[in-house]
């Protein structure tokens, strides 16, 4: 169950959940800078949970910048560059 999603990005929000799905990059594995991440969290983002998610097929899986509180539980990661 769950979204398909190429390219998550959560800037400045607070108190997220997000619960199952696939997350992939947009340009995939060999995709350049923001077009290579699966989740780009930043901006102060805080609190933000990902539950029973799998990021694939990204040159990055995550990337945080000044975000604080992030969690992920029961995830997978695969196929990452």
């Amino acid at each position: 169950g769950g979204s398909s999603v190429a390219g998550l990005r959560i800037s400045g929000a607070a108190n997220v959940r997000w619960r199952s799905g696939l997350i992939t990059a947009p340009e995939g594995i060999h995709g350049f800078a923001a077009g290579g991440y699966g989740i780009q969290v930043n901006g102060g983002a805080r609190n933000i949970r990902f539950d029973a998610v799998t990021v694939t097929a990204a040159k990055k899986g995550v990337v945080l910048d000044t975000a604080s509180n992030i969690i992920f539980a029961d995830s997978k990661f695969t196929l990452l560059g």
